[in-house]
Formats: structure tokens, C-alpha cells, sequence
């Protein structure tokens, strides 16, 4: 597949882990054997060469370095110069700069069967669940829809989605459908990869014109084998930011319709009304619980309207098949 424009505005830093060094983790748990996602074969954190990226990298190294280095067998930075210090053909905006260094990184490890891409401001979630045990419960379900050869494109280790169906051999995982939001940190499957850049080709985009939320507009193309834990286990905080000004929501090419514009500047605003309503410009708790409660809400919601509809459908129709036809007098 041939290189897109912009590769020369990134580098790859290795971080070490205790396999990169051909040992395990001396502070690692009894249980744990390898990796703590198994089957997933390297994390890459994305983050940009500016003081915001240092210190967001100093922070998240601080706070989970142990964990992020015992995620996978590889683990990497991918360093973005960004677009306004190295111009990338059609990146005008911080999402577009996104989009494209996720683009960068599904071609760099197109070698790996499954990826975990980080945002530098990701949070793990580490009250209330054992995290470690919920992280390998992830590995193995993917692993085990792979080894089966069922269908696998993402797991999402915090999303918000339209809705979510519980699956897996305990339940405790979700099949996302529909709309699936936010990106801090998502596993691709190889396949998903390799049908996010043919993508590119086939709608005739150019990198840098790829919708400006990946997450939101790539996985509708994936036929849905979108997955989530029954809990947020990598979360973020929406505080505004240069990238959250430029949000496109109604998808890459509002910017050319002024109606779209306007629309769009109205769900940005309704976005973050909801986001200060519960509290997710500052704490992860309770907004991202809601987010999941939503989701599942939805699917009770939605199953239930179903069901009344047939269980309403058929009682009309048992109803109007025993109704005796009037007799004439």
C-alpha cells in the first residue's frame, strides 16, 4: 500500500517492557503470566512534540507507567510534529492532525495482527474494578473470537455509543452498535486497519481528508464487530481544547455547506452543555457511568418497544382472526 503524504512529521520511541528486555516485571502480580492483554501485540501512545505532549506523557507515564508497560510485549510513542510545524497535505485542524497520526500508525504496524492505540491524555480506570483482571478478560475474549474465527474489528476500552448489547461467554462484554464515540483508547484488529486505508483509496479521500473523528465515522464501516467492556476501563476528561473547537460532527465535509455549519455549531454547543451537566470537562466520575447507563438504557429501551410492538401486532391479529363475523337477521 503506497505511503501517504506526512510519515517524515512523526518518530517511533520504544518503551521498554519487561519483554522487550526478554524478562517479566518484577512488581507483576502472581497471575500474571504475560502480557496483560493477551493477543494484542503492541500499544502505541499518540502524542505530539510540544510542552503539552511532554507533559501529558510525564503525567500518564507517572500515574500508569507500570501498567501501560505490561499491556503488550511493544510498546511505542508515535511523536507527532504537527501540522503547522510540518505541513501534511489537506490537515488544516487539530482533528484532522488526529485522524492522520492514527493513519500514521495503522500503516507503521500493519506487521501486528492487534494494535492498542493510547491518546496521551488517557485515564485508567482504577477504582472500583480490579483493572488488571478486567484487562486480561479482554485479551482472552479477543483472542477467543479470533481463535474461533469470529468476527473481530474493535475494542474500545471506553467508548460512548448509541447503544450496547451484552456478549461474551460471562456477559460481561458489549457489542457496540451504531455510533461509537470517543477514542483514548481502542484496540484495531489488523483487518479493521487494513479496511480503514483501503477506505481512503475507495471514497476518494486524501489522508488529512478522512473524516475528522475516526472513531465516529470508521467503525460504521467495520459491519459493526465493535466491542466494549460492561465498564469504562480507559477514560478521559473533556476539557475544552483547540482540537474540541474544530469538532466536526455532522462528518468531514460540513465546512462546505453553511447550513451544516450552523447545525454544527449547535450540537457542538448541546455537546458541551451535556459534558458540564455531568461533570466530564473535570471528573471522570459520574459522567462516563452515566455514558454507559445511557447506552444500555437505550438497548432496554429499544428491546422493549420491540417487544410490545409484536406482543401489540399479535394480539390484533389473534384478536381479529377469533372475531365471529356478524349474523344477519
Amino acid at each position: 500500500m503506497s505511503e501517504f503524504q506526512g510519515s517524515h512529521c512523526y518518530r517511533l520511541q520504544a518503551i521498554e517492557t519487561p519483554w522487550s528486555r526478554g524478562g517479566r516485571n518484577a512488581d507483576a502480580e502472581p497471575m500474571d503470566l504475560g502480557p496483560l492483554l493477551p493477543g494484542v501485540d503492541a500499544v502505541i501512545i499518540l502524542t505530539m512534540q510540544s510542552p503539552t505532549g511532554r507533559e501529558r506523557v510525564r503525567r500518564l507515564m507517572k500515574l500508569y507507567g507500570k501498567i501501560i508497560s505490561t499491556l503488550c510485549p511493544k510498546a511505542y510513542f508515535q511523536i507527532n510534529r504537527g501540522y503547522k510545524r510540518c505541513p501534511k497535505a489537506n490537515v488544516h485542524s487539530p482533528p484532522d492532525d488526529l485522524v492522520h497520526a492514527t493513519l500514521e500508525a495503522f500503516r507503521n504496524m500493519q506487521h501486528f495482527e492487534n494494535i492498542l492505540l493510547l491518546e496521551d491524555d488517557a485515564i485508567f480506570e482504577m477504582k472500583g474494578l480490579n483493572l488488571r483482571v478486567a484487562l486480561r478478560e479482554v485479551g482472552n475474549f479477543i483472542l477467543h473470537r479470533q481463535k474461533t474465527g469470529m468476527p473481530f474489528n474493535t475494542y474500545n476500552l471506553g467508548a460512548i455509543a448509541h447503544a450496547l448489547i451484552p456478549c461474551g461467554r460471562n456477559l460481561n462484554h458489549r457489542r457496540i452498535f451504531g455510533f461509537m464515540g470517543a477514542a483514548q483508547g481502542v484496540i484495531w484488529s489488523r483487518e479493521a486497519r487494513t479496511s480503514v486505508l483501503q477506505s481512503i483509496h475507495i471514497h476518494s479521500y486524501v489522508p488529512g481528508e478522512m473524516p475528522a473523528n475516526d472513531d465516529r465515522h470508521f467503525v460504521p464501516e467495520l459491519d459493526t464487530h465493535a466491542f466494549t467492556y460492561k465498564k469504562p476501563l480507559v477514560t478521559q476528561i473533556f476539557v475544552p481544547t483547540n482540537n474540541s473547537n474544530h469538532w466536526r460532527l455532522l462528518g468531514p465535509h460540513s465546512k462546505e455547506h453553511p447550513w451544516k455549519l450552523y447545525i454544527n455549531s449547535v450540537l457542538k454547543q448541546m455537546v458541551r452543555w451535556i459534558i458540564s451537566m455531568i461533570r466530564l470537562d473535570r471528573y471522570t466520575k459520574p459522567g462516563w457511568d452515566i455514558m454507559y447507563g445511557y447506552g444500555a438504557g437505550i438497548t432496554v429501551f429499544t428491546c422493549t418497544s420491540i417487544m410490545l410492538v409484536v406482543f401489540g401486532l399479535s394480539s390484533l391479529f389473534l384478536f381479529m382472526r377469533n372475531r365471529k363475523p356478524a349474523i344477519k337477521k
